[in-house]
């Protein structure tokens, strides 16, 4: 195309994009309306009041998806003719569908020929196939209404770039980025694979795994087929901790799922358990690991723990015979300060499964009272879940993910796990899919390769640390990762100074030093967009700029550990350096007393 037939291009573009958009708006004013006919059922007979409830919830949601959809109404375009039907179809795809636009969901069956090129295209639909001929594609990023790129291509022309403006990708919030709009034909595949069994989804730090299983969870929920199988009171997702429990509770509402369970492990089993007023650690410390693996030790030995009521002496009879008399008080100390930590929660709750023969998990539930109105009460029922995520699997005890799988329905089940091997940070955990358990078909064995979230120069920093990493053709590039020695005063001043001119993305402040963890979260706790938390609690979640600080000779060390721990905890310790430093999206600096680089070939 000519300058000047682009221009043209993009001028009819833009007006379509304003058409949908007012359109959409349009719907967004009419919904509120249209939902407070609905009160007339608000204070009528129970049945009304559920009525009242169902389509309040129908309503909400789809205003939610609407308010989602209007900043960037699609991202695919696709001129098409299906056989059997006379007339062209304009079809445009999204994160959600406006029927009355032709704007149709990522996840619909319809959706899946964005990928082909034009020409010929097949596919499938509940069971059926269907085919046509696609004339032209047009591929958009639409950013708050405005058109930010455009290219199209059609059978006679290759593709061709007809619009592009800079658009900043720096991350300004603390979730993971979408990947629907950028997604591949073979992550499609993936997200849209038959359900039911075991699906494994790993890859490195920055791969999309853990967006690209969430994304199963949105199509699986909106898939046609789907609809009468699963709701989002089927699905279960296990998170390692508190705060990465949050950080997916920003993340799936923009997804559209509003109503699934995100959990821990810890919340899981207070559901379970009588642990009302005990602590559960999440996080163990390095001067805990002989204490840790005693108990793993003890956890394999292939004795059945049986339950009672009196259950610490569960504990007590299982670690009795593993536990040396300094171990023997600490377990004695845990009792009398009420704590409990994750492998001693694996030996209760498969205690407790053997004598039910199922987990009886507490729940809230309505029922009618006498005055017709609906009762919110508590009680307990077979935990039962159609669909269950797991991630980080690798952090988990193959112990606990049998458990977690007896929680999975038998007949008409799926189990998700997520992760990588190479971002192991506790104790006793598998090294390999072998290890774990669990047998994978090897086409639900899903290994991801290439890294959307760091920079070049950051992957390069990691080569220059020794550490294995593939560096993508075609990747971003950004500012060079620092690697700086400085006193603890400097380094909080170089923070400082960097942050000011940093206000608009997300920072993150890393460290493996708890008190330097405390530090940086005082010293910035009137900023929304900077968060410290340590090495482990970083796992899982990005920023735009990484400073990982604190850096000294204890950062790796392993010496004062027994001798047959050292190697595995060496590696744990490489791996914690491995998932800060991969955090960082564009910027990375990496401050401390010692270099970095100076401590890795010592």
């Amino acid at each position: 195309m000519t300058t000047e037939q682009k221009e043209e291009y993009l001028s009819k573009a833009k007006l379509i994009l304003n058409s949908k958009s007012r359109a959409i708006s349009s719907e967004i004013e009419r919904i509120p309306a249209e939902s407070m006919k609905l009160n007339e059922l608000k204070y009528g007979s129970a049945e009304d009041q559920l009525t009242y409830q169902t389509m309040l919830a129908t309503y909400r949601r789809r205003f939610n998806d609407l308010q989602n959809l209007y900043p960037s109404p699609y991202f695919y375009y696709c001129l098409v003719k299906f056989d059997g039907e006379d007339d062209f179809r304009e079809l445009y795809f999204s994160k959600f569908s406006f029927d009355n636009e032709s704007i149709y969901s990522w996840a619909s069956p319809v959706s899946q020929i964005r990928f082909e090129s034009p020409g010929r295209f097949v596919f499938e639909t509940n069971g059926n196939k269907q085919s046509g001929f696609m004339i032209k594609k047009d591929q958009y990023l639409i950013n708050e209404n405005k058109i930010i790129f455009l290219a199209t291509e059609n059978g006679d022309n290759p593709r061709e770039l007809i619009y592009q403006e800079y658009f900043s990708t720096r991350k300004t919030a603390f979730v993971l980025p979408e990947i629907v709009a950028q997604m591949e034909k073979a992550q499609d595949q993936v997200v849209r694979a038959s359900f039911g069994g075991l699906l494994a989804v790993t890859g490195p730090a920055g791969s999309g795994k853990t967006t690209l299983a969430l994304h199963r969870i949105a199509y699986l929920l909106q898939a046609p087929e789907m609809s009468e199988k699963l709701s989002d009171k089927d699905i279960l997702v296990f998170v390692q901790d508190e705060s990465t429990r949050d950080y997916f509770s920003h993340l799936l509402p923009d997804l559209g799922i509003k109503d699934v369970e995100i959990t821990t492990l810890a919340s899981w089993a207070k559901r379970i358990l009588p642990l009302a007023g005990w602590e559960i650690v999440e996080h163990e410390k390095d001067s805990d690991a002989s204490y840790v693996w005693a108990k793993i030790t003890a956890l394999r030995d292939g004795n059945k723990a049986t339950w009672r009521n009196d259950w610490f002496n569960i504990l007590n009879d299982k670690y009795g015979k593993q536990f040396n008399g300094e171990q023997s008080v600490r377990l004695s100390a845990q009792k009398k300060n009420k704590v409990l930590d994750r492998i001693d929660l694996a030996i209760l709750l498969s205690a407790k499964y053997e004598a039910d023969g199922f987990f009886n998990i507490e729940k809230e539930y309505y029922t009618v009272a006498k005055d017709m109105e609906l009762k919110k009460k508590t009680g307990r029922f077979k935990a039962s879940y159609k669909l269950m995520i797991i991630d980080e699997f690798q952090n988990y005890l193959s112990e606990q993910l049998d458990l977690f799988g007896r929680a999975v329905n038998e007949i008409d089940g799926e189990s998700v796990y997520i992760g990588d091997f190479n971002q192991r940070v506790r104790l006793g955990t598998s090294l390999n899919t072998e290890s774990l358990g669990q047998n994978f078909s090897a086409e639900r064995l899903v290994k991801l390769s290439k890294v959307y979230r760091n920079t070049k120069e950051i992957l390069l920093y990691l080569q220059g640390l020794r550490y294995k990493v593939n560096i993508p053709e075609m990747i971003k590039s950004g500012p060079e990762a620092k690697e700086l020695a400085f006193s603890q005063a400097e380094e909080a001043q170089y923070i400082a100074d960097q942050i000011e001119n940093l206000k608009e993305v997300s920072v993150g402040i890393l460290s493996h030093n708890e008190k330097t963890v405390n530090f940086y979260k005082e010293r910035f706790k009137e900023y929304k967009n900077v968060k410290a938390m340590s090495l482990t609690d970083s796992q899982g979640v990005e920023f735009d700029t990484v400073f990982l600080a604190g850096v000294d000779d204890d950062l790796l060390s392993v010496k004062h550990l027994p001798q047959e721990l050292q190697g595995e905890m060496a590696k744990i310790k490489r791996d914690l350096l491995y998932i800060a430093l991969t955090r960082a999206m564009n910027g990375l600096h990496v401050l401390g007393e010692r270099k970095l680089s100076d401590i890795i070939k010592v």
